[in-house]
């Protein structure tokens, strides 16, 4: 299920990925906690843990996806490392 698409950055591919604030509904709930485990399957059907968390203070209430996400892009090569 395709929930955005989104040109990456060099932000996105080495630290961690902003997720549009319009999709966390399709996310799982938060239950008053402020990260989720995502299951993220990719083209090969591998299943990928990764993690979202949503910024506790400030604000704008950010969610990015940092746990995890480093090992999916080198392991999807998303980015060709130097």
């Amino acid at each position: 299920m395709k929930l955005f698409s989104k040109k990456l950055t060099t932000t996105d591919c080495l630290k961690r990925l902003s997720i549009p604030k319009r999709v966390l509904t399709s996310f799982p709930e938060f239950h008053g906690g402020h990260a989720v485990e995502l299951k993220v399957k990719c083209e090969t059907m591998e299943y990928w843990p990764l993690f979202c968390t949503i910024r506790r203070k400030g604000r704008y209430k950010r969610a990015v996806v940092s746990k995890g996400w480093r090992k999916f892009v080198i392991g999807n090569n998303l980015i060709k490392l130097s």
